[in-house]
């Protein structure tokens, strides 16, 4: 019988650490039975393209917050959120809120790997924002945004620091 099949996104312009947490990942997955399928986009118009060309697999976003709002958005303006199914996900981002509140662990890729496979789905709400995007994990207003943006020049070197230094 053959394994689950798996789609897993990563971006195509993150570091060596992230692909030596994707490796991890993917060994975990396979070693699990699951036949897993790694994909890089560089660009929301080519993430879409994979997401929309899965072939009935379940996605699997490597990557933080960001990565995840990216494919529920890609999913859903391609009109494949509603049959997408659960959705995946291995924490490589710098704050990875989404994984911390649902439990996923953080520092190890092959555990996070393995609750994709063994881990129970979850229903999170989604909604349309005012100028027609689509709200994932939360919502910033005001300086909020405008710190998220600041704070982009700084996640290399601070980390989830960066976010304090975008806010000042």
């Amino acid at each position: 019988m053959p394994g689950r099949g798996l789609l897993l996104v990563t971006n195509r312009g993150a570091g060596a650490a992230e692909d030596r947490a994707v490796e991890a990942a993917v060994q975990a997955l396979r070693q699990c039975g699951a036949d897993v399928r790694v994909a890089s986009s560089a660009d929301l118009d080519e993430l879409a393209t994979l997401l929309v060309e899965r072939d009935g697999r379940q996605v699997v976003v490597a990557g933080g917050d960001g990565s995840v709002h990216a494919a529920v958005a890609a999913l859903d303006r391609a009109g494949g959120l509603p049959d997408a199914g659960a959705l995946g996900i291995l924490p490589l981002g710098t704050g990875n809120d989404l994984a911390r509140t649902l439990g996923i662990p953080l520092d190890d890729p092959a555990a996070a790997a393995r609750v994709v496979l063994s881990g129970r789905s979850r229903r999170l709400d989604l909604f349309d924002d005012d100028a027609g995007g689509l709200v994932v994990n939360a919502v910033h207003v005001g300086i909020g945004a405008q710190a998220g943006e600041a704070a982009a020049d700084w996640k290399h070197v601070l980390g989830p620091a960066a976010y304090a230094v975008g806010s000042l």
